[in-house]
């Protein structure tokens, strides 16, 4: 693997996956936290968008689920947002996608798992 930056604290050392997936949590937040600060009836062009982003991922779930669709609704607009950002953060130059590191991939499926077994 080619050298690429890690930030040592102590004995823990955090990889560049890492770092990504925290900007990547902080940036969906932030989006989330602004396009949602000042709803409206009459709708700006920021909620417009984060509506029909909210309608998209719900219209997919409910057609492959539809008895499930509102349970399973957060879980998998939660991880389709984490995951479409993820990778196209591997576009921009100097960063990777933090999907392409075994551990990220291992993590999402554990969640995945533990999630519909009823397991947590």
């Amino acid at each position: 693997m080619e050298n690429e930056f890690t930030l040592a604290i102590g004995p823990v050392v955090i990889g560049l996956s890492l770092i990504t997936t925290w900007g990547i949590m902080l940036a969906i937040t932030l989006i989330a936290w602004l396009s949602t600060r000042h709803l409206d009836m009459l709708p700006g062009s920021m909620q417009t968008t984060a509506e029909g982003i909210v309608a998209a991922i719900d219209d997919a779930i409910t057609a492959v689920a539809p008895e499930h669709g509102r349970q399973i609704m957060p879980f998998i607009a939660s991880l389709w947002l984490f995951l479409v950002i993820a990778n196209l953060v591997g576009l921009i130059p100097g960063l990777h996608s933090p999907t392409r590191d075994l551990s990220v991939t291992s993590a999402l499926a554990v969640l995945v798992f533990f999630r519909y077994t009823g397991s947590a």
